[in-house]
């Protein structure tokens, strides 16, 4: 597990982000893929060596899962006002980069931000972006069987 796991911090507190030299503040929580279930679930609590209390977003049912894949939110959302978070896939927009409508893209965390929306030139608007799915459930929209 990562470092804020292994301590059993609660995923929903307020923290700092700095992008580019900026710091903002946003709040810090978690989704969880969930593989054995082919499940999203919003993550509740993490703990020590226990596992993370999930909430099904399908039928709001709370359990334990000890194997899943924690995404975290960018504090971005997409132009419907859908919550972005690490491993959604986006199309998105730049107005400097023609192709960008036609290309997906999945959310990743890189040199301090969330690409494609921080870094260079070539960053995306993330109101100007939508998700389609994300890296677990809809792998095939990346292109190349999802590889």
């Amino acid at each position: 597990m990562a470092s804020a796991e292994g301590r059993g911090m609660r995923p929903t507190t307020k923290g700092v982000f700095g992008i580019e030299g900026e710091v903002v503040s946003r709040e810090i929580k978690f989704r969880a893929y969930v593989p054995s279930l082919n499940e999203m679930c919003d993550v509740t609590s993490v703990g020590q060596q226990i596992g993370v209390w999930v909430k099904s977003i399908s039928d709001a049912r709370y359990f334990w899962a000890f194997e899943v894949k924690l995404q975290q939110f960018t504090g971005l959302k997409d132009e419907n006002g859908k919550e972005i978070y690490e491993g959604d896939i986006v199309k998105g927009h730049h107005e400097n980069w023609a192709d960008s409508l036609n290309c997906p893209n999945a959310v990743c965390f890189d040199k301090g931000g969330f690409d494609p929306f921080v870094g260079d030139d070539r960053a995306w608007d993330n109101e100007k972006s939508e998700i389609i799915g994300n890296i677990y459930e809809n792998p095939e929209l990346l292109g190349d069987g999802g590889k």
